[in-house]
């Protein structure tokens, strides 16, 4: 015997939800209908939908931003999901929106009814928003996540402006390198080759920069190694140990551990807002946290509160934790005001993230442009010094 999902209308006009088993699908069918059901859908329990394929990462956040509005609403997420659904700019949207409804109304749990739009959500999440929603705080962590998601496109937006007008300097540099290297210098000194009558001393000075094809990938040589070097520390260092060397770099390192822990505070604002236990609390930031050393340490700290440790005394054994973050968290205990003492500390941090990374947008281009603009003197110079050696040999 197998089970199936229905959905149906009975005599009364009434929509009915169920779970039959039978042999069969036809079995079911026939044993529906006999029990005066007029059958609207009708599917294998476990039987993956067709519209289960994984969306993007954008269609995903679009979705569970829906997903968060339609717990708000006082009506069944079902209907209120379908409602949403034709809102929904994209077409996968919708569909995986009317494939949740299907399955919620077919009895299906909201981890398996939610799990197409969840597959796009960051590693843990999904778990993470299944647990929030037996401890009923899921409405609350779908709207930081929504929130805190907006606000990492908006960094990364900021990030890749920064990076753009160095990028282009770079990559300006290195196309005047490739062309003097592969087309301009060989031409130049086989033209100088050839004249016999240039001094010797002279030619000694100019060959020193002499450049050949081979010679264009090296601007790109020094990309390569660190790409490869970074590749290499990522496999062997573990994930703990890589994050860490990441929150070591100067400038990015500041950046990433002041932008995931503004991600963390907030989250952990909305949950605690909810007064479900601190530890339990912090364990469901752990289990959303995308830094795995920051995930690490709010792990040690559920597990130490857990003991009966009290918040600042539990952050102060993790060394990844500002100082100042104690203060704020000192000061919401003692008012009673813990989730906006770290709002207010999410919103600091956050805004520190933005003053780094305007620092970088401001300090980068004029480096670049000065070490690009130094290139190009070089580039010149391999060209003109031969010339004027020759001219130096003609008089």
């Amino acid at each position: 015997m197998s089970s199936f999902f229905y959905t149906g209308i009975d005599s009364q006009g009434l929509r009915v939800v169920g779970e039959i088993s039978a042999s069969s699908e036809q079995d079911a069918q026939k044993c529906l209908e006999s029990r005066g059901l007029t059958v609207r859908t009708l599917r294998a329990a476990g039987l993956p939908a067709a519209s289960s394929a994984e969306l993007s990462r954008e269609t995903g956040h679009l979705v569970t931003a829906a997903i968060a509005d339609a717990i708000h609403l006082e009506i069944p997420l079902s209907e209120s999901l379908r409602a949403l659904s034709l809102e929904m700019p994209r077409k996968r949207a919708r569909d995986a929106l009317l494939e949740a409804a299907r399955r919620l109304e077919g009895g299906e749990s909201l981890e398996t009814a939610l799990a197409p739009a969840w597959k796009s959500l960051p590693s843990g999440w999904p778990s993470l928003l299944q647990s929030c929603h037996e401890h009923g705080c899921l409405s609350a962590v779908l709207t930081a996540y929504t929130e805190w998601q907006n606000e990492e496109h908006d960094l990364r937006r900021e990030m890749w402006s920064a990076l753009a007008y160095p990028v282009i300097l770079i990559l300006l540099f290195w196309g005047l390198f490739a062309l003097q290297a592969c087309f301009i210098s060989p031409i130049l000194f086989e033209f100088y080759d050839e004249l016999f009558f240039v001094e010797r001393p002279a030619w000694q000075i100019t060959s020193a920069i002499r450049l050949t094809p081979i010679h264009a990938l090296l601007p790109i040589l020094p990309f390569a190694a660190l790409g490869l070097l970074a590749g290499v520390a990522r496999l062997t260092l573990g994930p703990v140990r890589w994050w860490q060397m990441i929150h070591g770099l100067p400038f990015l390192g500041e950046i990433v551990v002041w932008h995931r822990l503004s991600e963390s505070l907030r989250l952990l604002s909305a949950v605690v807002r909810l007064q479900i236990p601190l530890s339990q609390a912090l364990g469901i930031v752990a289990q959303g946290s995308q830094d795995m050393a920051l995930r690490r340490a709010w792990k040690e700290t559920a597990n130490s509160t857990a003991k009966g440790q009290g918040l600042p005394d539990a952050l102060r054994t993790e060394n990844i934790f500002p100082h100042g973050l104690l203060s704020f968290v000192h000061a919401g205990e003692r008012q009673g005001t813990l989730p906006e003492a770290l709002r207010t500390a999410s919103d600091l941090y956050r805004a520190r993230a933005s003053l780094r990374l305007m620092f970088v947008r401001n300090v980068l281009p004029p480096i670049t442009f000065l070490f690009v603009a130094m290139g190009i003197i070089g580039i010149v110079a391999s060209t003109l010094v031969p010339l004027v050696s020759l001219i130096q040999g003609l008089t």
